[in-house]
Parts: structure tokens; sequence; C-alpha cells
């Protein structure tokens, strides 16, 4: 246990994703105390991070390969990611929209925990702080924590790419209900006859929401036969460098700019040359058409590029709105401990309980995805969600603390929990 312990506190990629994070977070906050940023650039960062890594960032979470045997494989893995945001997000609707609290709830002190979970006030305040903190619960960072984490976690074993399969498949539903729901919600857009129109335009201009859409789209057309990641038999002669001749006897689709890949009866693969007009060897794995890292590389870099906007301005954000009030606030607000303890403890508790069921269970999960679900489960919130909340005003002062703190916890629970999964899925 204490080798496992050690081996994973000094993870190199675990320790840099946590001091990045603290470090930017850390810049916003004393950079703004020292006027050398001013409070009023929240505003504009978070304009740049809507409007311009947002739509980015959708459209790149569709960019891979999907096919028919990798849903098989990871079936269980899309169906709890399903069923887990379609959940949550059905219970923090009526939560926020009808629950009613009972007599014992409503007759708490003022700033108790049990008034503070209670929907029981007419105060906008109120209500606001549980939208934020419900959008917040749900919506872990599993891209900027989780991934990075796992991937270096498992980095150079056989275990890698069924690691980042699982994490990215369950991202899928993830996705889909942030840049729609948790955007929807938090924005205060409200469907009802009277602005029914309205509601709709406003929609139809989110350029973040219209992205989501059509690249979920576009990434289920891969399923489609010949538009997928795909093979066939052939019988063709390729030349190489110095008039060499190799008998390719397969062909597949799709390597770099859309071209096919050829393999010969060793295994190697071929991709054609349009400068030299000649076929070379090449590492590239055939993959399906959206997969823009292989087939549109420029394009991918664009997105790259765009999408890193996100975390850095948002965690400068995140410390800008900290300058406001005294670091020390941050451990003496209970709503960002209760938070806290909801998101890095409870909820990761809550998913280690499915998984292991289903691990038990004829191994419907193995333990590599097991391990991969439950420690994105305990990320901070994403930069994401933290976004949309500090642009649309919604509790910036709880949205920031409850993002620093959580984080703060996280270094300490994501390595418990990455040991207590080792131990059990065995």
């Amino acid at each position: 246990m204490n080798n496992v312990f050690i081996a994973t506190i000094t993870n190199s990629n675990l320790i840099a994703v946590f001091l990045s994070s603290i470090l930017v977070i850390f810049l916003g906050y004393i950079f703004t105390k020292l006027s050398i940023f001013k409070i009023q650039w929240i505003a504009p960062f978070s304009k740049i991070v809507l409007e311009i890594a947002l739509p980015a960032i959708a459209i790149k979470g569709f960019m891979s390969s999907l096919t028919i045997q990798k849903l098989k494989e990871q079936a269980w893995v899309l169906l709890i990611s399903i069923l887990f945001y379609s959940i949550l997000s059905l219970l923090s609707f009526i939560w926020i929209k009808k629950w009613k609290a009972p007599a014992f709830i409503n007759k708490a002190e003022p700033d108790s925990i049990l008034l503070l979970l209670s929907n029981s006030s007419n105060q906008q305040h109120n209500k606001q702080k549980i939208l934020t903190m419900w959008m917040l619960l749900i919506f872990g960072s599993t891209t900027t924590f989780g991934l990075p984490i796992i991937s270096e976690f498992y980095r150079a074993t056989p275990h890698e790419n069924v690691s980042i399969l699982s994490i990215s498949l369950f991202g899928v539903p993830q996705r889909i209900f942030l840049y729609t729901y948790c955007l929807i919600m938090l924005s205060g857009i409200k469907f009802n006859k009277s602005n029914l129109v309205t509601t709709i335009k406003k929609l139809a201009k989110n350029t973040t929401l219209i992205i989501t859409l059509i690249g979920f789209s576009l990434w289920l057309t891969q399923l489609i036969p010949g538009a997928g990641e795909h093979s066939e038999i052939v019988s063709k002669t390729l030349t190489l460098e110095n008039n060499k001749n190799v008998l390719a006897i397969k062909k597949a689709n799709y390597g770099l700019n859309f071209l096919p890949i050829y393999f010969d009866a060793e295994g190697n693969k071929y991709i054609y040359n349009i400068n030299k007009s000649i076929y070379q060897l090449t590492l590239i794995t055939p993959t399906g058409w959206i997969d823009a890292g292989v087939t549109m590389p420029y394009f991918r870099n664009i997105a790259n590029i765009l999408a890193s906007l996100c975390t850095p301005l948002v965690w400068l954000s995140v410390g800008m709105k900290m300058s406001e009030s005294r670091f020390k606030t941050i451990f003496s607000d209970k709503s960002v401990w209760l938070y806290t303890i909801i998101k890095i403890i409870l909820i990761p508790l809550l998913m280690l309980g499915i998984m292991y069921s289903l691990y038990s269970a004829n191994r419907k999960v193995g333990a590599i995805e097991a391990l991969s679900i439950v420690v994105i489960s305990a990320t901070p919130p994403g930069a994401v969600p933290v976004a949309i909340a500090l642009s649309n005003n919604k509790e910036p002062t709880f949205t920031a603390r409850a993002s620093v703190f959580s984080t703060l916890a996280s270094i300490i629970f994501i390595p418990i929990w990455i040991v207590v999964c080792q131990l059990i899925f065995i």
C-alpha cells in the first residue's frame, strides 16, 4: 500500500496539474491586490472564454474516432455517464424549481447548512447559490484535471489506451449536458409561451450550443458504414523510394489529409507522399474522418490554440475575484465546505460503489475503467461551468471560493482515491 501511495503522490503530471492551477489562481489574486490587474477585467476575460474558447473546446471534444467496436467495449461506461448526468441534471432541476423544504428546515437558523440546502427562501441570492452549487457539483474538470492525471498515471503501460478511451467516452454526455443544460440554466434562459420565440432566437445565436450539436452529429456519422474507421482487402503494388516496390494487401481509412493507409504482409504501413509522388512508411494509425489530429492536423491545431485560452483565463478570473475578500474567508464559508465535501468525497464515493458493483458482476466494467471514472468524478469544478457562472454573475464569490478550496482538497483526495481503487479493483 505504501508503494502505491508514494508512486501516486510523486506522479509528475499529478503534481504539475495541481501546482499550475494553484499558481495561476494565486497570480490572479496577488496581481489584483497589487493593482497590476483590475477587477473589471473579469468581464472581458469571461467574454473571450465564452465567445472564443468554449466553441473551440466544444468542437475539439468531438474530434475523435468512433466505431461500433469501441461502443461495445465501453458500453457500460457510456451508459453510466448518460445515467449519471441525466439523473443529476433532473434532480437539480426539480430541487431548484419544485422542491419545498419541510418545516424543520424552514425554521433553521439563517446561516445554517440546512437552510442553505433548501429552496425555502424567496431571496434570489439563495436560489442562485443553489443553482450554481448544483452546476459546479455535476460538471467536474474532466479534461483539465482528470484526463492528464489518468493518462500520465497509465503512460507507457498496456492500460493507457483503455483509460483514455474510457474518459473520452464518459465525457461525451458530460459535454452535451454542459453546453446545453448547464449553459441554459446559468444563463437564465427560460422557456414559456410568452417568450418562446425570443428564447429560440437566443439559443440560435449561442455559438457554443450550436457547435456542440453540430459536432455531436458529425461525430455520430462515423458509425455510417464507410464514413468511420474501416479497412478492406486489396492487392496493389506501391512504388517507394529508389524505385522499390511493395505489395499492399490491405487498405484502411483515414490517414493524414484523409489519404488511405496501406498495409503489406508484414504489417508495415504506407501513405502516399503527394510532393514526392511515392509511398512512404508511416506510423499513423487509421482513424475516423473527424479525428482531426490525424485527418486535419492544421484544423486541430487551431482548435487547440483557441481552446487553451479557457483554463488560464478562468483561473486568473477566479484569483481576481478572490482578491475582493481576505483569503482566509475561503476556509470560513460553510457553503464552500459543504460543496467540497460533496464534490470531492461523497460523489466519488457514490461512483466507487457503482463501479464496484459492476466490477463484481462478471467484470461488466474493468479495473482500469473503474479507477479512471472514480478519479474524474473527484475532480474540482471544470473551467467551463466556472466561466459560465462568472460571466453571468451567478454567485461569483462562491464560485471562486468553491473552485479554489475544492482544488486544494483534490490535491489530498485524488491520490487517496487512486490508492483506494488500486486496492479494491485487483
